[in-house]
């Protein structure tokens, strides 16, 4: 009886010091808030991987800044998410269409084109264009016209393609012609393309419905 009294102040002790330790945690725990922590203290070190979730980032308080440049991928983005509207101007992907109107041809005898006024001109902004212009050339003159008529598709000075044709006097099967040109155009900063056509002196070509397309592809 004497030895179970005696021990009792031990175990009064002891669960003395468990409530303490217990109470201890508990207050130190309510104690340090985001505001104990000095601002730029915790790093990527200090977060175990995989601990934070949406629900720990604030909404809209990501930018571009705060991702790795190339770190998003294709499998980061979920299918649709990614709009016209979503991407810069210049990467989007363009079609465009200009018209010139049915005009004669200037006289100009330069094969290269590159003094020949422009019947049809597009501008463009750098990158890859898949570009395609079409015209007719009509003869309404009453005589055939010279076979070093030409007619191209240029990029600035730069001849991309052409065309040449001989056409025959008004009212006979080789009055007039339609021409087609295709090509992939590749720019580092603006450039643009027209469509021009050779005519020597005497003669009288018409331009009919010259039409430049042009897509971007890059």
């Amino acid at each position: 009886m004497l030895r179970n009294v005696r021990a009792l102040p031990a175990a009064i002790l002891v669960a003395v010091v468990l409530i303490v330790a217990v109470a201890g945690g508990a207050t130190a725990a309510k104690l340090i808030t985001g505001a104990q922590i000095k601002n730029g203290t915790v790093t990527t070190q200090d977060v175990r991987n995989d601990t934070l979730t949406t629900q720990d980032v604030r909404n809209q308080s990501l930018t571009g800044g705060d991702v790795k440049d190339g770190s998003v991928s294709g499998v980061d983005l979920a299918n649709g998410s990614v709009r016209g509207a979503d991407l810069a101007a210049d990467a989007r992907n363009q079609a465009k269409v200009a018209v010139g109107t049915n005009t004669f041809v200037p006289s100009c005898a330069g094969q290269q084109l590159v003094e020949c006024e422009p019947l049809v001109d597009m501008p463009l902004t750098a990158g890859t264009w898949l570009v395609s212009a079409t015209l007719t050339v009509n003869n309404i003159h009453g005589q055939p016209t010279s076979d070093d008529n030409r007619c191209g598709l240029l990029e600035l000075d730069a001849l991309l393609g052409y065309a040449s044709h001989a056409l025959g006097p008004n009212n006979t099967p080789n009055e007039g012609e339609t021409l087609a040109f295709t090509q992939v155009v590749t720019a580092t900063q603006p450039t643009g393309v027209t469509v021009r056509c050779t005519e020597q002196p005497g003669e009288a070509l018409r331009a009919i419905s010259a039409t430049v397309s042009a897509v971007k592809v890059s």
